[in-house]
């Protein structure tokens, strides 16, 4: 199943509005850098908006802005989830900023807060032992439905 499937292909301002939420993550420690920019990239692409709908996006940004709208469905909705907890490490570094926002996030999907910890602690784990962040998605898609 690709990710596309995860999501009603006539929501493109949805998908803007999710693409807002990861921008928020990545801001929260001060600063957006490469790693984190080239992840919304690769999210957007997936998600079919276009390199530069993604850069007015940046440009634009404003956190007041953000339509926090619950995901249609389960899939959807671990998703959302899994990416922004993926926005957290995308720099290879971990900030507590990013963790508390992710957090908020999460608490508006209607899971626990600690959940961020559990999936970063479970990434981390499964990526020590060469377990795709694929594999972990799938696995904890499972065990957090």
């Amino acid at each position: 199943m690709g990710l596309l499937d995860f999501f009603s292909s006539n929501h493109h301002e949805k998908y803007k509005e999710y693409l807002k939420q990861l921008l928020l993550v990545g801001l929260a420690d001060g600063s957006l850098d490469n790693l984190e920019k080239s992840y919304i990239a690769s999210i957007g692409q997936q998600l079919e908006v276009s390199e530069e709908e993604i850069e007015q996006l940046s440009k634009d940004f404003n956190p007041e802005t953000i339509k926090y709208s619950l995901p249609g469905n389960a899939d959807e909705k671990f998703f959302l989830l899994f990416s922004l907890i993926n926005m957290i490490r995308a720099d290879g570094e971990t900030h507590q900023q990013e963790i508390l926002v992710a957090e908020n996030i999460v608490m508006k999907l209607g899971y626990a807060p600690d959940t961020v910890s559990v999936i970063l602690q479970t990434l981390e784990h499964n990526n020590s032992k060469n377990i795709s962040d694929e594999e972990t998605f799938e696995h904890l898609k499972i065990l957090l439905h």
